[in-house]
């Protein structure tokens, strides 16, 4: 539930992002002519936990888990969706680990020592 009409939606397993990252992508999000939804991509695909969401995609959004979706990218299929380009966000990911997330122990001291999995 949310009153704006851009939502920044990040995962709080993400120890390198950093505020300088999520002023860019706000700042996308409210210059986007078209766009309902904000994505990174990274090696591994998109991005959908840091990023930004229109209200518009609610409701495909909401017809899709009502279908089983669960799959955040798939969930968007009937919102416009703009990626950013790796070139665009690795400015901003020193060592690469903007989106590298926390899921063992073991992953917290990797990052705790500045260590990449």
């Amino acid at each position: 539930h949310s009153a704006r009409e851009w939502n920044l939606v990040v995962a709080v397993d993400l120890p390198y992002l950093t505020a300088e990252w999520l002023v860019v992508l706000a700042d996308r999000a409210l210059a986007a002519e078209a766009a309902e939804a904000i994505l990174p991509r990274s090696e591994r695909g998109l991005e959908p936990l840091s990023a930004v969401y229109h209200r518009r995609c609610l409701e495909p959004i909401r017809q899709a888990l009502a279908r089983g979706v669960r799959k955040v990218t798939d969930g968007l299929a009937g919102c416009r969706v703009e990626e950013i380009a790796p070139h665009e966000w690795k400015p901003f990911a020193p060592g690469g680990l903007l989106f590298e997330n926390i899921n063992t122990p073991a992953d917290y001291y990797r990052a705790a020592a500045g260590e990449r999995k």
